[in-house]
């Protein structure tokens, strides 16, 4: 007698894409249970329970540690959002147990988020309004005005967020440079790759960049990437961006370099802590973008999630390294 495999589905997508979802896991041999994750107790111990059993979860809401910990027949969680470093532990990976998450959903609007940032430090936004509000012809722009074109952007982390990135900044007439942790295949995005892997020391891309930014994920290799010994290497007429995690900025570092001109600016869209504190004084400087976490939504946001798990459907039946896939190295704590 053949055993039904069985997924939990804990995720609500609109009634099209949640159609998709369950039809994927039901096609390729899954009975699913699936559950509306609205918090109540109600829904959440039918998750629990399913847990006991299932061999996939697909989760859009946070489920009590211990219990994906010690789910027994667990063979695959999906977390279907991006910032998962401080839910992962070691022990959910025991067992070969595989990690995913929905990495790539909002690459677009991330991509052009970079550039809101860019135009905006480089155009002296700030300042122009304030000339506009004052009815004053002319802005006192701390920064020499600059065009993007020529200009060498170096991307932090080259995945699908990354990319776009790359893809954009090539349309401006840019120089790409791509850095990743690990060796990746050629990307036409970028003009030059390098990775740690390969050898080559960060240090030595930061002093050729004009703009420098992050688009990793936050783990044990990049909490605090950016310090003062990356700001002292960087040109004082460069800036740093960040769309990725706060934690990966060492924020009192960022406070001396922005303040003190050691750099040109920075925009951050994440923080170590959030909401920023009323109190930092990151709020001040003026040649600082703060943005609270807030980039919109991706119109392909839906398809591209449910496409990374129908992907990683037929990559399990394979046995191939599932899209996204996390590891011990990715766990803070």
């Amino acid at each position: 007698m053949k055993i039904s495999k069985n997924a939990l589905v804990y995720v609500e997508y609109p009634q099209l894409y949640q159609k998709k979802l369950l039809n994927a896991l039901t096609t390729a041999g899954y009975s699913v249970i699936s559950v509306v994750p609205d918090n109540s107790e109600k829904n959440l111990n039918r998750a629990l329970k399913a847990l006991e059993y299932v061999e996939i979860a697909i989760l859009g809401g946070v489920l009590p540690i211990q219990n994906l910990e010690h789910a027994p027949n667990l063979k695959w969680i999906h977390f279907d959002w991006v910032g998962i470093e401080k839910i992962l532990t070691r022990a959910m990976f025991e067992g070969g147990r595989i990690i995913t998450n929905g990495s790539g959903r909002n690459s677009i609007c991330l991509a052009e988020h970079v550039f809101y940032f860019i135009f905006t430090l480089t155009y002296g936004t700030r300042d122009i309004f304030i000339s506009q509000h004052d009815h004053h012809w002319g802005v006192n722009h701390l920064n020499p005005y600059s065009c993007l074109f020529n200009k060498t952007i170096l991307i932090i982390g080259t995945g699908s967020i990354g990319t776009e990135i790359a893809l954009r900044a090539k349309s401006f007439g840019m120089k790409t440079v791509g850095y990743s942790r690990t060796l990746k295949e050629h990307n036409s995005a970028y003009d030059r790759q390098e990775s740690k892997q390969a050898g080559v020391d960060l240090a030595s891309l930061i002093t050729q960049a004009d703009f420098i930014v992050l688009s990793v994920p936050l783990n044990t290799d990049t909490y605090h990437l950016i310090d003062a010994s990356v700001f002292e290497k960087m040109k004082k007429t460069a800036y740093l961006i960040n769309i990725s995690r706060g934690a990966i900025v060492d924020e009192k570092a960022l406070l001396e370099a922005v303040s003190t001109r050691q750099i040109a600016g920075a925009g951050c869209d994440t923080f170590e802590n959030e909401p920023l504190d009323k109190s930092s004084p990151l709020w001040d400087l003026p040649t600082m973008v703060i943005t609270p976490h807030s980039t919109p939504q991706s119109p392909l946001k839906f398809e591209q999630g449910i496409g990374v798990i129908t992907e990683n459907l037929k990559r399990l039946k394979n046995g191939e390294v599932l899209l996204n896939s996390q590891s011990c190295n990715d766990v803070l704590n």
